[in-house]
């Protein structure tokens, strides 16, 4: 099972709050601006990360993204 970090779960609450496209520089000013405590490098790993699950997911679900074409157990086969 694949659970999220605080840090990855923070990266992903500013780009849904944001919803721009925007670099791992842009993302960690805006972080550390709003009083964050994070790295450059941490931000930089951890969107890496989120952008492969997300590869993962994608590719596992079909292009649509529609959930009904995989269940739950498949797409942690693949993480």
């Amino acid at each position: 099972m694949c659970s999220l970090t605080p840090k990855q779960q923070l990266l992903i609450g500013f780009l849904a709050e944001n919803k721009l496209p925007l670099g791992a520089e842009d993302i960690f000013l805006g972080l550390k601006n709003a009083g964050a405590k994070v790295s450059y490098s941490g931000v930089y790993e951890n969107l890496n990360l989120l952008f492969n699950l997300g590869l993962i997911i994608r590719s596992v679900l079909g292009p649509k993204g529609k959930f009904g074409y995989c269940h739950a157990n498949e797409i942690s086969n693949h993480i």
